[in-house]
C-alpha cells in the first residue's frame, strides 16, 4: 500500500500491548515453538533486541535455504538489514527510538521502514543478542536473499543515508550488484598510522 510506513509502523506499535514487538509479513510462517523461546531467550539475557535465524525459498531449486546470521555487528547492519526474521524489540525502545509522525521521513516500503526501525533501535539499545535457532520459514520465493535490496528500492539508500547524517557524516551510499550497500565519506583530518612489528 502507498504512504509512509515509517509512520503505520509507529503506530502499530503505538497500538500494541506487549512489551515487545515483533513484525512479520504474509507468507512469513513462525515455527510453532517461536513466540516461547523467544520470551525464555529474553528472560535469561535481558537484551532490548533479539533476533533469529531464517529459512527461505530458493526459486532456481525450488528448495528452502537457511539464512544462519552472525552476532550483533552494527557494520554490517549498515550494510543490509540482516536482522531479518524473526527480530523482537523492546516495545517503550521502539517508541523512543521512532521519531514522531510529524517529524518522520516519508518512507514508501515497508522495508526500508523495518530497516530504519532496526537502526535506529539498534543506536538505543544496550544489549542485542542472536538466538540460534532457525523460527522463521518465508514462503515468498526468490533468487536471492531477501533481506538484501533490489535495485529499485531506492527508500533503502535514503534511510541508510539518514542514519549516516543522525551519526554526523554526509555519506555517499552506493549499491552493490549483491543487493548490500557501501558508505563511504571524506575524512576531516588525515588519520595517523602506526605499525606495530611484534
Amino acid at each position: 500500500t502507498r504512504g509512509n510506513h515509517g509512520n503505520t509502523i509507529r503506530r502499530f506499535i503505538e497500538e500494541a500491548g506487549s512489551t515487545y514487538i515483533l513484525i512479520i509479513r504474509p507468507g512469513d510462517i513462525l515455527d510453532k515453538y517461536c513466540l516461547s523461546k523467544v520470551a525464555k531467550f529474553i528472560d535469561q539475557t535481558l537484551a532490548d533486541i533479539i533476533y533469529t535465524d531464517e529459512r527461505q525459498v530458493r526459486t532456481e531449486a525450488q528448495s528452502d535455504e537457511a539464512a544462519l546470521k552472525p552476532g550483533w555487528s552494527p557494520e554490517l547492519l549498515k550494510s543490509f538489514n540482516y536482522f531479518g526474521r524473526v527480530t523482537a524489540i523492546r516495545r517503550d525502545l521502539a517508541l523512543a527510538a521512532l521519531p514522531c509522525e510529524n517529524d518522520s521521513p516519508c518512507i514508501s516500503t515497508i522495508e526500508a521502514a523495518e530497516w530504519d526501525l532496526n537502526l535506529r533501535a539498534s543506536m538505543q539499545a544496550a544489549t542485542i543478542m542472536r538466538l540460534p535457532e532457525t523460527l522463521c520459514f518465508r514462503s515468498e520465493t526468490s533468487t536471492k536473499d531477501l533481506r538484501l535490496a533490489s535495485p529499485k528500492q531506492a527508500d533503502l539508500r535514503r534511510v541508510l543515508k539518514d542514519h549516516w547524517r543522525t551519526l554526523g557524516h554526509d555519506a555517499d551510499v552506493d549499491q552493490a550488484p549483491d543487493g548490500t550497500f557501501r558508505s563511504r565519506w571524506p575524512l576531516i583530518t588525515q588519520p595517523l598510522v602506526s605499525i606495530i612489528i611484534p
